[in-house]
């Protein structure tokens, strides 16, 4: 059994929501136990003292964003400009805002 930490365990819990995948076939599909999984995000998602899960800013859409390209996404923050294709790895993407996060 490989041990994680606890930065690992909140980047499997961001991959589980990112995947669209329900947390028992993530776990399946990453050989995790789904109880244990789900113990683990209670703990460090859930516990009475706050513990940050992400830095990642809520985004609300904005006029601008339905006169997007629909084959494309466009993350804004302040100056800064994201565009990629929606075709886009989403681990790759996620890997990304992780890095940058």
């Amino acid at each position: 059994m490989k041990r994680r930490s606890q930065q690992d365990w909140l980047m499997l819990f961001e991959q589980q929501a990112a995947s669209g995948l329900s947390a028992a076939t993530f776990c399946q599909e990453q050989s995790l136990c789904p109880r244990y999984f789900s113990k683990r995000k209670r703990e460090l998602c859930f516990s009475s003292t706050p513990t940050p899960v992400s830095a990642f800013v809520k985004l609300a859409q904005t006029p601008a964003m339905s006169t997007m390209d629909s084959d494309s996404l466009e993350l804004r923050y302040q100056s800064v400009r994201l565009s990629m294709p929606l075709s886009v790895d989403t681990q790759w993407l996620a890997r990304l805002l992780q890095a940058l996060s």
